[in-house]
């Protein structure tokens, strides 16, 4: 059609989840410490603008201009970035790891035998 345009777009993306630990709660219940993390989230969605390679391209006769279609190709390919990170594995990976970090720091604190201290952490 002379106004619809299309094309393929390749591209390296940088996609990072994590845990706010300013949001972590510190509770102390008889001999437990509980520390509750928030839900892991998709915290960064970066495209590398020089590695956008473009395949299929067709061009609209009365509606093309190569800088605003660029723009607009980074937009949508950072929503579909974030969307595909959130259905993937990687919130579940950033969980698990925050919860080994935390644990791997408390460990030595509180499990010395002079420490009659127990520890959980909890990712509500």
């Amino acid at each position: 059609w002379i106004t619809q345009k299309s094309f393929l777009m390749e591209y390296d993306a940088y996609v990072e989840a994590g845990i706010d630990l300013s949001k972590a709660v510190v509770t102390v219940e008889d001999n437990v410490v509980y520390v509750h993390l928030p839900e892991p989230e998709i915290q960064t969605v970066k495209v590398d603008p020089n590695s956008l390679v473009f395949e299929n391209e067709t061009f609209s006769l009365f509606n093309w201009n190569k800088h605003e279609d660029v723009a607009e190709a980074l937009g949508l390919a950072e929503e579909d970035l974030m969307e595909n990170a959130e259905e993937s594995k990687l919130l579940q990976e950033a969980r698990t790891q925050a919860e080994e970090v935390i644990t791997t720091m408390l460990h030595p604190i509180l499990m010395d035998e002079k420490n009659e201290y127990q520890y959980e952490v909890v990712v509500d």
